[in-house]
């Protein structure tokens, strides 16, 4: 009997549990709010939010966002939610997401880098689109760089979105030379008005929000990502 009830309280604490990393993060700017689950970036690296002229963004750096293959090819992809909220006198007019990364392909192999948005508004419930790009390597090495830009495709303007962005980078060697990639920089940047349908200009980030961006910064400082993507391709 007492075997019974240990398992029934062991089975109603486990159905109750509720991590505090699993709840939302909110970064609050001065006209828009952006949202995501504690460990939603995961190797995209925790976003800080940016100075954008015309509204607000977040910026990304990835943490070992990378691939390196000399034969059987390596992938990795990613996946994030996040929600954008319009503050009160504002609405959301449109936004784009860019990235930077590198790549060295050996002679043969092969590398190549996918980027997707979906966008949900809940505002207009006819507004849904998907944006994707895909770029393809076959030898030599450099940087790559994509764009995804939903300001024509947002045709009304929102006081809400969801935007699931999902990052995937592949490479694949040839008779042992490695190939590899790697996601350096990830940055939203969201176009906002006015309810009145006005510009927004120079919102400035509140002073505690870039003291924290320094200071993660300055934890996360790191080598420049394709020196050291080399020193592994040369092991």
């Amino acid at each position: 009997m007492r075997f019974r009830w240990s398992g029934w309280l062991i089975g109603m604490l486990a159905f109750n549990w509720n991590p505090v990393a699993a709840a939302p993060v909110t970064l609050a700017g001065n006209v828009v709010d952006f949202s995501f689950k504690a460990k939603a970036p995961g190797k995209l690296g925790q976003p800080v939010l940016s100075e954008v002229a015309d509204g607000s963004g977040l910026a990304f750096s990835p943490s070992n966002f990378e691939v390196h293959s000399k034969k059987l090819g390596h992938t990795i992809n990613k996946t994030i939610r996040i929600d954008i909220k319009a503050d009160d006198g504002f609405v959301i007019d449109g936004f784009n997401l860019s990235q930077l990364g590198e790549y060295g392909v050996a002679q043969g192999g092969r590398g190549s880098i996918f980027s997707k948005v979906r966008v949900v508004d809940h505002t207009n419930k006819d507004q849904r689109f998907t944006l994707k790009d895909r770029d393809r390597f076959n030898s030599g090495e450099g940087e790559w760089n994509q764009i995804l830009d939903g300001s024509d495709q947002l045709d009304k303007p929102s006081s809400w979105i969801t935007l699931f962005i999902t990052e995937e980078i592949k490479a694949k060697g040839k008779r042992k030379q490695e190939s590899w990639a790697s996601l350096n920089s990830l940055n939203l940047n969201v176009k906002m008005l006015t309810s009145a349908g006005g510009p927004v200009t120079s919102v400035p980030i509140p002073a505690m929000v870039w003291l924290f961006g320094f200071s993660v910064a300055g934890l996360l400082g790191a080598p420049h990502r394709r020196s050291a993507l080399k020193k592994k391709s040369a092991c």
